[in-house]
């Protein structure tokens, strides 16, 4: 009976022996499958990463490009403006100030409304003047200028119109 209880023994440490092997060896498994899904979730990100770094490089060279674009547009813009400038013989602070004189100008046409009725003649005929003056500056012959300028010649023309 001491035999079969030894034998007991020996087959149930046996068998824990195996069953701890087994264990072992699943746990062996598991984690080595648990790293290769990590190692290709991980290659996964890598080429991810490594692809957004090529984009980011490709976009850097395509906003570096636009930029030099931008330099060029600009100064090709400055030469025409220099140009503008020169064929009405002034600069931009000459056409600030000018458009500056049609601002003065324009308010006086509004307030000739308030005028008393004896220094309105001599004022719309001032106005008149200035008016013309203005127009025969070059500056005038600039777009916005020219626009602003022939707005004022036709309010002046129906102050003129209501004076006869």
């Amino acid at each position: 009976m001491r035999i079969v209880k030894s034998y007991k023994l020996i087959i149930l440490i046996t068998i824990s022996i195996l069953i701890f092997s087994v264990s072992v060896l699943m746990a062996q498994t598991s984690s080595k499958m648990m790293l290769e899904a990590y190692q290709a979730e991980l290659k996964l990100y890598q080429n991810k990463v490594a692809d957004t770094q090529q984009k980011i490089l490709a976009l850097k060279s395509e906003n570096e490009e636009l930029k030099q674009e931008i330099e060029k547009v600009d100064a090709e813009n400055k030469q025409v403006w220099q140009e503008i400038y020169e064929l009405v013989e002034s600069d931009e602070a000459g056409v600030r100030a000018f458009m500056q004189e049609l601002e003065a100008l324009e308010k006086q046409i509004d307030q000739l409304i308030k005028v008393p009725a004896e220094q309105k003649e001599s004022l719309r005929k001032e106005l008149n003047h200035q008016v013309a003056t203005a127009h025969k500056n070059k500056i005038g012959a600039m777009n916005n200028i020219h626009e602003k300028l022939g707005k004022l010649e036709k309010r002046m023309l129906l102050i003129n119109l209501k004076a006869r």
